[in-house]
């Protein structure tokens, strides 16, 4: 049950991480393209940017106008007493009244103090610092994906030179007790080659622990687990990069550095955030334009919609006075972090 199991994982395996084979291994290339699109902080990342588009396209709704359509119907039930002569008893008597409205209305800030604007300004740089966070985790995986990969290709060369010292150690220790069967050497020539070739062996264990250590590690950096699937470090042809000048490093340093460029937009976002602290002690200007109707019944209600309509525009203006400090204190936290 167990090994049917096991088969299933590696069939489900293959089918969600195909990888293009050559011939005896896989190349630092397969291995990489693997890692972009199975490990975590990489799709982690990708969702960070999706949502940060999503806020970004959000933050419009602050400038563009909000259309409503509402409709409301009141009902109010009361008694009133009525007396009746000649008999001294009051009676009561319950009636009640109804009243339907529906209407369509915009609104729409004139002015805020500018929090519309940096708030969109904001979002776009929230995204910025997604899509380089993105770059920050592919950057990462790409350097761990190259350093188990050759790690694993060192264990390889390794366990294979240990491998063949094994080899050469049984073929001394035969050769050996040949001699000694003969007479030609000593005892004590025999009992050295004997204690090479365990020596040898203690070897060819130690590095076939490393062998399995950097396959598990190179898995890890991909972002599978092992399952015992066949991979095998090639080893590629390798050309010497072009290496910048010490200007050429410290421009691209200024200029595509993604930790440098999310810092500067961290020094740009706590201005913005100081100037949307500020913007909260500054008036606001709102105006609406509504269309509605009213009636006691649905029919009256709907020919009310068409011929006694009414049409009302208003402009509000609000100018903040006292809030008990707290728009001025806040105001003086972002400026902390500007």
């Amino acid at each position: 049950m167990k090994i049917n199991n096991f088969k299933n994982c590696l069939f489900i395996l293959n089918l969600l991480f195909p990888l293009t084979a050559h011939s005896g291994g896989y190349s630092l290339d397969d291995c990489i393209q693997w890692a972009l699109e199975s490990k975590k902080t990489i799709l982690s990342s990708n969702l960070g940017i999706e949502l940060a588009e999503k806020d970004f396209k959000s933050s419009y709704s602050g400038l563009l106008p909000s259309v409503q359509a509402y409709s409301n119907r009141n009902y109010t039930q009361f008694s009133e007493r009525v007396d009746i002569i000649p008999i001294f008893n009051d009676t009561i008597y319950t009636s009640s009244t109804e009243n339907l409205s529906a209407g369509v209305s915009l609104n729409q800030t004139l002015y805020d103090g500018g929090r519309s604007f940096n708030q969109v300004k904001n979002s776009k740089e929230n995204l910025k610092i997604a899509k380089l966070n993105q770059r920050i985790s592919k950057i990462q995986v790409i350097q761990n994906v190259i350093k188990a990969y050759y790690g694993l290709l060192k264990a390889q060369q390794l366990y294979e030179v240990a491998e063949k010292n094994l080899e050469m150690s049984n073929q001394q220790v035969s050769l050996i007790s040949k001699q000694f069967d003969l007479g030609v050497i000593k005892k004590t020539d025999l009992l050295k080659a004997r204690v090479s070739l365990g020596q040898a062996k203690v070897d060819l264990l130690n590095k076939k622990t490393n062998l399995s250590n950097s396959r598990r590690i190179l898995f890890n950096s991909i972002g599978i687990q092992d399952f015992g699937q066949k991979i095998t470090a090639i080893e590629e042809t390798w050309s010497l990069p072009n290496i910048p000048s010490s200007a050429d490093i410290l421009r691209f340093l200024k200029t595509k550095n993604p930790s440098l460029l999310i810092s500067d937009i961290q020094i740009y976002l706590g201005g913005l955030n100081y100037k949307t602290a500020r913007a909260l002690r500054l008036p606001s200007l709102n105006t609406s334009l509504t269309y509605s109707a009213n009636g006691t019944t649905i029919n009256e209600l709907q020919n009310a919609l068409k011929e006694d309509w009414s049409l009302g525009m208003n402009l509000s203006l609000s100018i903040p006075i006292y809030t008990g400090k707290s728009l001025y204190l806040n105001q003086q936290k972002t400026k902390i972090f500007y």
